[in-house]
């Protein structure tokens, strides 16, 4: 038996290519699947943003804590003292900006904060855009009703102050004038938003030392 082989056929065989329709199918699946990574992709790095923002908040009230607790020394010209330490939030005065300073009154309870002559300015941390601080809030209850805002009533200044060796703070609050309003808040929250920002964002430290990174 003889069997027939044609060339043609062989040279053939196994090599089809692809019909116009299947490529205009192929290129409109890649395209639809571009579109929505790409756009899934900007909220993605809005959210990223937004979560470091909150976390690096947290890391500067952290450290106000530390320098309070570690006992570190600060000069002020030729005298060398180891003063107590405070974080300042002034949305108006200071946009943005948390202020770390050292703080020469020692008595929190009655404590004016970082415009007491003497005080001076450690460090500031500042929120990067496209982010900002909102607002800044203090508490005498665990009801969040009942928080007591910048931009909605009197109160205009936060100062959250570690009396030396303590890790839990004093939380004053103040009105434009520097004058005191509330001494020894429960908490304060410090709130930050941005473009398609849903919801409340804020950090939270509580007068027993614990900081909190919500939601």
């Amino acid at each position: 038996m003889f069997l027939i082989f044609s060339k043609k056929e062989a040279h053939y065989k196994g090599h089809h290519g692809f019909t116009l329709i299947e490529l205009l199918i192929v290129i409109a699946i890649v395209i639809i699947i571009s579109t929505v990574v790409l756009a899934g992709y900007d909220d993605y790095q809005f959210r990223s943003a937004l979560t470091i923002a909150k976390e690096e908040l947290a890391v500067t009230l952290r450290e106000a804590q530390v320098y309070g607790i570690a006992i570190r020394g600060a000069q002020n010209g030729a005298t060398y003292s180891f003063p107590n330490y405070g974080v300042h939030v002034h949305p108006v005065t200071y946009p943005n900006a948390i202020i770390i300073f050292t703080d020469v009154d020692r008595t929190p309870a009655s404590d004016i904060g970082f415009n007491t002559p003497g005080d001076t300015e450690i460090s500031r941390y500042t929120i990067k855009p496209p982010h900002t601080l909102e607002k800044v809030c203090v508490n005498t209850t665990a009801n969040i009703a009942n928080e007591e805002c910048t931009g909605s009533g009197p109160t205009a200044k936060i100062d959250i102050l570690f009396e030396r060796p303590e890790p839990e703070p004093t939380i004053n609050s103040k009105n434009s004038g520097n004058t005191l309003l509330i001494t020894g808040a429960l908490y304060t929250s410090i709130y930050i938003t941005g473009p398609d920002v849903i919801g409340s964002h804020y950090v939270r430290i509580w007068n027993n030392g614990q900081i909190s990174v919500l939601p």
